[in-house]
């Protein structure tokens, strides 16, 4: 029986609008996200092929829900193969999609999220947590598909392995450009998950390592209310909008001044005269502030003592 080491990554595809109350929608997993790890097991592999063009591969889920739901995450895993002796460490990239589904295959990209490789090993399966930039919304009991590819088909594969819980359906595959077909009507499944959050919660926005969570709300001199928008720009920033994506509102950055005073810096810039209120959640302690603008003023501050 072979032995396994087994990395669970944080992939940090984005930090953008994962939600608290993400649940899982659909699993393949075992107690733990057990997976098949023993010398019988198999894997779909994605990328070089020696005798055919590179593979694709895609797993179908149906979205256990009864409401609308945001998609927030996949979790799976994965093993790097080195296909050369001489072959330095792993590198590139593992590209995971959300597809639709069109008459039993997969359809439409909703999403396209990339993994960073160099930080796995050859051949020791790895566990990614890949969070959703768009976070897409995903219809009550639809299914969809979690495609695959790589960066670069000439050198890399990637090897998806199957769940351990006898869970089985149609496997799809394509290989260099052709189309998708099933090529296994009733095959094992690859260990995966889905997880999501109700369509109508909060944006958030995460930063510093998704320490902070950031959420706004706006209110306009007439009565009318909503939710800032968030989008990430670096780890430590980001901004939100209010009533289009093209017309930025309210810029933020939460950055590590330990080193100085033993406390995180908070800094927000208005480029708003509407109210609004920040709260700032700090995820690993449980404290919260709170930050209001002034109706009709453009307010803008920052807050150098906040979280510790």
């Amino acid at each position: 029986m072979r032995t396994f080491i087994l990395f669970t990554w944080l992939v940090a595809a984005s930090l953008l609008s994962v939600q608290a109350q993400s649940t899982v929608l659909y699993s393949t997993y075992g107690p733990g996200n057990s997976f098949c790890n023993s010398d019988d097991c198999g894997c779909w592999n994605t990328g070089f092929h020696p005798t055919e063009p590179h593979y694709h591969r895609g797993m179908p889920f149906t979205v256990g829900s009864t409401e609308p739901v945001r998609f927030d995450s996949a979790t799976i895993t994965i093993s790097v193969f080195r296909l050369q002796e001489d072959q330095g460490p792993p590198s590139g990239n593992f590209i995971l999609s959300l597809n639709e589904d069109a008459g039993g295959l997969p359809g439409t990209v909703l999403e396209t999220l990339s993994v960073d490789l160099q930080n796995l090993h050859y051949n020791v399966p790895a566990t990614l947590v890949v969070r959703s930039i768009s976070r897409p919304t995903l219809s009550p009991g639809a299914r969809y598909w979690l495609t695959t590819e790589v960066s670069d088909p000439a050198t890399m594969s990637v090897c998806w392995l199957f769940n351990d819980q006898g869970v089985t359906g149609p496997a799809a595959w394509h290989s260099g450009d052709h189309p998708w077909i099933i090529s296994h009507p009733d095959g094992t499944l690859a260990a995966f998950s889905v997880s999501g959050s109700s369509a109508q919660s909060t944006p958030s926005l995460y930063l510093n390592n998704q320490r902070f969570q950031l959420q706004v709300n706006w209110g306009t001199p007439g009565g009318g209310s909503g939710v800032g928008q968030p989008v990430q720009l670096t780890e430590d920033s980001g901004y939100f909008w209010f009533f289009g994506a093209a017309n930025i509102e309210l810029v933020v950055k939460i950055i590590d001044g330990r080193g100085g005073n033993g406390h995180f810096w908070f800094f927000y810039a208005a480029l708003t005269d509407l109210k609004y209120t920040i709260t700032v959640t700090d995820t690993q302690t449980g404290d919260v502030k709170v930050y209001e603008g002034v109706p009709g003023v453009q307010s803008s501050g920052r807050d150098l003592t906040a979280f510790q």
